[in-house]
């Protein structure tokens, strides 16, 4: 059984993904699992060494306890776990993994890049599948067209501006417009698998992200390296 992970709260900034656990009775229950681990009880009694100097003179009850008062306190807090679903921060994720993970495969294989950055790419610029783009056109990755020159696998298009000729393409599924992007936009990509790389290289020259003059909108590139990192996390908990 894997072991919680506690963190000085002083060192958890708002990038880490650690919380408080606030009842005595979850704390008590938290820190149980290291009991009769000798290395884990070790750890704990080195993390509780920094505000305890006599923590090693303790016996291991005793150490639990203080660890578990400590995590009521607010002083220590424990990593999330990012594989449960009773958030709907994770249920999202994770659903968003299982429905287009296995189709995401072969598009980021092809552009020698990774599953969480076209999964995260697709989720921002869908709001994970819930604006009117990914819901009337299968349009995940809001991609344009134009009627003389379609993109690969479209099947029509969805005005969206005062341009007839111009509007947002439609598609058979998430797939086609996976593949559209690969076939397209993601050729400025190619080989790029570091989030913050990947992400600032499609705003600056695929225009994601950006205004209709082509400035780039405040937070995108944090937003989508956030949301990347997190489906990263998380794509092991299937």
């Amino acid at each position: 059984m894997s072991l919680p992970e506690i963190k000085p709260a002083h060192l958890c900034f708002t990038d880490d993904r650690y919380e408080a656990v606030t009842e005595r009775n979850s704390a008590e229950a938290l820190v149980r699992a290291y009991r009769g681990d000798s290395s884990a009880m070790h750890r704990l009694r080195e993390l509780l060494a920094q505000t305890d100097q006599d923590v090693f003179r303790r016996d291991d009850n005793t150490v639990l306890a203080l660890a578990a008062g400590k995590l009521v306190k607010g002083e220590l807090r424990v990593k999330k776990d990012p594989c449960e679903r009773k958030s709907e921060k994770n249920r999202r994720y994770l659903d968003w993994i299982l429905k287009y993970g296995y189709d995401t495969i072969d598009i980021a294989a092809s552009l020698r890049t990774t599953i969480p950055n076209i999964l995260g790419l697709a989720a921002v610029e869908s709001d994970f599948g819930r604006n009117k783009y990914a819901v009337f056109a299968n349009n995940f990755f809001k991609l344009t067209a134009s009627r003389e020159e379609p993109l690969p696998g479209q099947m029509g298009l969805l005005m969206d501006g005062a341009d007839p000729k111009v509007g947002m393409a439609k598609f058979k599924d998430y797939l086609s417009s996976a593949q559209a992007f690969a076939k397209t936009k993601g050729q400025f990509i190619v080989g790029e698998t570091n989030p913050e790389r990947f992400v600032s290289i499609l705003q600056d020259r695929a225009k994601f992200g950006t205004d209709a003059r082509s400035r780039p909108l405040p937070k995108y590139a944090e937003d989508l390296a956030e949301v990347i990192h997190d489906m990263a996390i998380r794509m092991n908990c299937q």
